[in-house]
């Protein structure tokens, strides 16, 4: 499972990232800076995750917080998906991500690799997610 609350342009979103067959069923819900407070301070909220959460046996007041990330994105809308490039910063470390959501896997990796063979970079295999590369760094 994976928690994280996301502030962005002074909104706030919660999301819970947990396996689903072959994949992640990510769960969103939006928070007034009031409720992002109260769960940052273990209060609990009233929505569809903690609701969830709860279901599992899993109360907000038994929760850490293990590390702080910060990405700044920059996407570009193109035909096949959303290009995005990442800038990380986690445990006194910084890195770099391409990222490409696409409507049609096929063409969209097709496309992928155009985009980036240009820059003379190569397509070998999908990176480490951010969270993953995070808790390798504690």
């Amino acid at each position: 499972y994976m928690l994280r609350i996301r502030e962005k342009n002074n909104t706030y979103e919660l999301t819970l990232k947990r396996p689903y067959l072959n994949h992640r069923l990510e769960t969103n819900v939006e928070l007034t800076k009031e409720e992002a407070d109260l769960f940052f301070n273990h209060k609990d909220i009233d929505n569809e995750i903690i609701n969830i959460l709860k279901e599992e046996g899993i109360l907000v007041s038994d929760l850490i917080q293990q590390f702080s990330l910060k990405t700044t994105r920059y996407d570009m809308k193109l035909e096949y998906g959303i290009l995005s490039a990442d800038y990380n910063e986690y445990n006194g470390i910084s890195d770099y991500e391409i990222e490409y959501e696409v409507f049609n896997q096929e063409l969209g990796l097709i496309h992928f690799k155009d985009i980036i063979s240009k820059y003379c970079l190569e397509y070998k295999k999908n990176a480490k997610s951010k969270i993953q590369r995070v808790l390798e760094s504690i």
